[in-house]
């Protein structure tokens, strides 16, 4: 962005001076956008065309006025000199602006009042779609709460009420006759105009098929009637989501403590209280609970191999026992497990993982359901081949 000089105005009316800036060039990079056309571009900020003077109060369009300014030095001395303001000159040209002191009779140009507005609008009628459009954007930023460095400096606390009033709705009904619907850009202007307005069917019939599933439509879905910024539309809807996730996450949590006890799954396999599933078997329904301060008992397996075939048991004798199972230590109470570990070198807890062996491996809840069957009393052993992944 590069400043352009500091234009000054003289009022026709009141022969007062209004300052303003200009721009040689800016661009748009970090812009905010937002559904109902306005954009917030910080390097490349928008003065006001529309203002007020600070004299008389007299409506004044800038563009329509002459202007001038430290590079047009041809302004007569004399003029500035009525005003007190040639100090104020020479410390523009030297650079110095900020020392100065403004005249009584220089006044900065400002956006206009939403009152104001309203009075532009029968001063300047032929520009009354541009103005209109000022109105509502206005009105949205206090339905919003956005600010931008250019705005009126009114009071910009959110309202969410406003969309309802007779002031708002009278301007949006106001701009839905004056914009085209066979230009595309006024066309989604008035589509945004009917979302505004709750009139989400009129919405939908005027958003073009190439623009189907975009943030119009969702939002019309939503049944949301506020303006949405939407140069990052889609970036922040997945982070809603991950927001709704994460409280319904934190809701289910805090109504999972409200029981500290553990939870038991059809299995009898015991785990934390605010897992939503258990770890050991997949299961997600909940049969029981265990208190946490319960006497658990303890129980040994071993993996090692008999006439070439991995075999696991409770006999801590097991020839070629394997150095990456050393022990399998089941934490139990009666008929419920509640915790598996391994010691070697194989991570724990297992249940995700896959079991390493020295010429194999065997899925973590695979053996916990070899494990249960001998835990049970169905067998003193089993033989592991079936379910061993030879390496390659």
């Amino acid at each position: 962005m590069i400043l352009g000089p500091d234009l000054f105005y003289k009022c026709p009316v009141c022969g007062a001076y209004l300052h303003s800036y200009s721009l040689r060039s800016g661009n748009t990079f970090g812009a905010k956008v937002y559904s109902d056309g306005k954009m917030f571009a910080p390097m490349l900020p928008e003065y006001p065309n529309i203002t007020k003077c600070g004299g008389c109060g007299t409506i004044l369009m800038l563009s329509r006025l002459e202007s001038f300014s430290e590079e047009t030095l041809s302004y007569p001395q004399e003029e500035i000199a009525k005003i007190s303001l040639w100090e104020k000159w020479k410390s523009l040209i030297s650079g110095t602006r900020r020392e100065a002191k403004p005249s009584p009779r220089y006044y900065e140009c400002e956006h206009l009042s939403m009152d104001d507005l309203y009075r532009a609008i029968d001063v300047f009628p032929e520009t009354e779609l541009y103005i209109r459009l000022m109105i509502w954007r206005g009105y949205n930023d206090r339905v919003t709460g956005r600010t931008f460095v250019n705005s009126p400096s009114e009071d910009l606390r959110v309202n969410y009420n406003l969309l309802d009033s007779k002031e708002y709705k009278s301007n949006c009904l106001a701009l839905l006759n004056l914009l085209n619907k066979d230009n595309r850009e006024e066309r989604m202007l008035l589509a945004e105009l009917y979302r505004n307005l709750g009139n989400f069917k009129e919405c939908m019939a005027l958003i073009p098929e190439s623009d189907r599933n975009s943030y119009m439509e969702i939002e019309c879905k939503r049944g949301n009637r506020y303006t949405v910024r939407i140069d990052n539309y889609y970036e922040m809807l997945e982070v809603r989501a991950k927001q709704e996730a994460e409280r319904k996450e934190q809701e289910r949590i805090n109504e999972e403590m409200k029981d500290p006890r553990w939870k038991v799954c059809p299995n009898g396999h015991c785990y934390e209280n605010i897992r939503k599933e258990c770890p050991w078997c997949g299961k997600d329904n909940v049969v029981g609970r265990l208190d946490k301060d319960v006497s658990l008992q303890h129980k040994e397996l071993y993996v090692g191999k008999q006439n070439g075939h991995y075999i696991l048991t409770s006999d801590a004798s097991i020839p070629m026992q394997e150095e990456r199972i050393r022990k399998i230590t089941i934490d139990y109470y009666q008929d419920k497990f509640v915790y598996f570990r391994i010691d070697g070198k194989n991570p724990h807890p297992f249940y995700y993982n896959i079991i390493r062996l020295n010429e194999g491996s065997i899925k973590g809840r695979m053996l916990t359901k070899y494990i249960e069957l001998i835990m049970k009393g169905k067998c003193d052993y089993l033989d592991l081949s079936s379910c061993i992944e030879r390496n390659n």
